[in-house]
Parts: structure tokens; sequence; C-alpha cells
């Protein structure tokens, strides 16, 4: 198990989940709180142009779509990078008519974390990103991880209803939530002599 905390608020709430939950995702395959998913553009993929033929689509469908019956402009070439944040058209022609691997890499970038469903939305719980904010950080020192740790351990049930199972432990509440929104095992929240 490990704990994350939220990367924007010291509440002294502490997630406890699954470590195995945490994986590589596209950033433009994670969602943000609202359910939005974020677009290719926004995430920054790109793709890299291997071939003449990739090429030869990418300045077709550009010309097509931006030149407006001007001369034809060769824009792009095989070694080139095509943003999906600057040319979406020719971004998307690409994946459609070459072959990946061959004519083209699609390269995206990736966060560290999870993904679920809150009840409402898809939303993306963020714990590692290079070019961007995390949601939650993971708690990485070990007298905090230890106290959570005894906290589970031998926790004591103090009640339980609306969803919610509660639990405490010296220092400690722990919660069990049922809610569908819930995507930690436990959030724990650390406080002073909270049992006595």
């Amino acid at each position: 198990m490990i704990y994350l905390k939220s990367a924007h608020e010291n509440d002294g709430v502490y997630y406890a989940i699954n470590e195995t939950k945490i994986e590589d995702i596209a950033v433009s395959d994670s969602f943000g709180n609202c359910g939005q998913k974020v677009s290719s553009a926004d995430a920054g993929d790109y793709i890299e142009i291997f071939t003449p033929w990739a090429a030869v689509v990418a300045n077709e469908t550009w010309n097509d779509e931006n030149a407006e019956g001007e001369d034809f402009v060769e824009r792009f070439t095989t070694g080139d990078n095509v943003s999906a944040y600057d040319h979406l058209f020719e971004f998307d022609a690409i994946l459609e008519i070459c072959e990946e691997g061959v004519d083209y890499n699609l390269v995206k970038e990736v966060l560290r974390g999870f993904t679920f469903w809150n009840g409402h939305n898809w939303e993306t719980v963020s714990v590692d990103y290079e070019f961007g904010e995390t949601t939650h950080e993971i708690e990485d020192d070990e007298e905090t991880i230890a106290q959570l740790n005894d906290a589970i351990d031998n926790k004591e049930f103090i009640s339980q209803g609306n969803g919610l199972t509660i639990y405490g432990f010296k220092d400690a509440e722990i919660t069990e939530s049922q809610y569908i929104d819930a995507w930690e095992i436990y959030s724990i929240t650390l406080e002073n002599d909270f049992m006595g």
C-alpha cells in the first residue's frame, strides 16, 4: 500500500491505495476533474515523419485545409515533427492513412497515475507528470508512512452509516467509503490525540 496526499492542499488527509493502481497513462488519455478528456493538442502529442509518403500526406492535407487556392506549399519533409497543437489536420490524416512504426511514430507525453469513474465523469489522479502539475503526491516520509501503516493495522471501529465506516487509532481517523467516487481504500486524517 502507498499513501497519496493532495498536491494543492495541506489538509492532513492521506489516501491509501494499492501501489499497482499507479500506471503510465498518455496525457491525451487522461481526464480533468470536470470529466473533460485532455486533447492531443493540449497534451503535446506529435508525430515523427519517417518516410516521404507520410510527408506527402501531411503536405497534401495541409494544402487542402490551409492553402485556399494558393500554390502548393511543401511544408513538411522526412524527419520533421508534426505537432497536434499546430497541425491538427495533418496529424489526423497521417494517423488514418499511413502505417505507424513504418511511415511515422506517434509520440505521446505520459503521466503516472490512474483514471476512475467519480459517479458523474471520468477523472484522472496524477502523481508524476514532467510537463505539468499533478493532483496528488506520493508520501515518502518514512516516519509518516510508519504512522499511517500503524493506524491501519491497529484501527478500531468507531461508527458506520451513510456509506462510511469510521475507524480510529491514536491520532488518526480512518475512513472507509462505499461511495462511488471513492478511489482510495482508506482516507486517513492525522489529528492530535484523536482517540485520547
